[in-house]
């Protein structure tokens, strides 16, 4: 019988598919003004982190304790982050704007690259599990066969 997290989820994804819309546009919104909208960057960074939090420690929770991977990779988060922070930056540079990218911006981006870099940290430790008790499995199964 599925979880109430397994039938769940998505809602969660959504959720965090939808704050990261928001801080995006928040971001390239106060990009193209030049600032105008820094005061709102702070709290909707928090939300994100907080609902970033949430999904993926809902996800690790149901890998560790469900004994399943996910399909569903941060690679994407990464990436947008990355391209994101790398065309501000750029465009900032090649148009002479004097647009400072906000504090909240770059420590949101450090927190994705630390929440991805855990998470992938936590699947090798997982997969190195099964591992290990799959080779003591077959070490069991070889030891009963033998003794008969």
């Amino acid at each position: 019988m599925p979880s109430f997290i397994e039938k769940h989820i998505y809602v969660l994804r959504y959720f965090l598919n939808f704050w990261t819309f928001v801080f995006v546009f928040a971001f390239l919104l106060d990009f193209y003004t030049l600032g105008h909208y820094s005061d709102y960057l702070a709290p909707i960074a928090v939300i994100y982190m907080g609902v970033l939090a949430i999904y993926v420690g809902t996800k690790e929770f149901e890998r560790w304790e469900q004994d399943r991977m996910h399909r569903h990779m941060g690679e994407t988060f990464v990436l947008l982050w990355t391209i994101l922070i790398f065309s501000v930056t750029f465009f900032n540079l090649t148009l002479d704007r004097r647009y400072a990218i906000p504090s909240e911006v770059v420590a949101t981006y450090i927190g994705v690259l630390g929440v991805f870099a855990i998470t992938k940290e936590s699947k090798m430790l997982f997969k190195r599990k099964k591992e290990i008790i799959k080779e003591h499995d077959e070490e069991y199964h070889r030891g009963i066969h033998n003794h008969k």
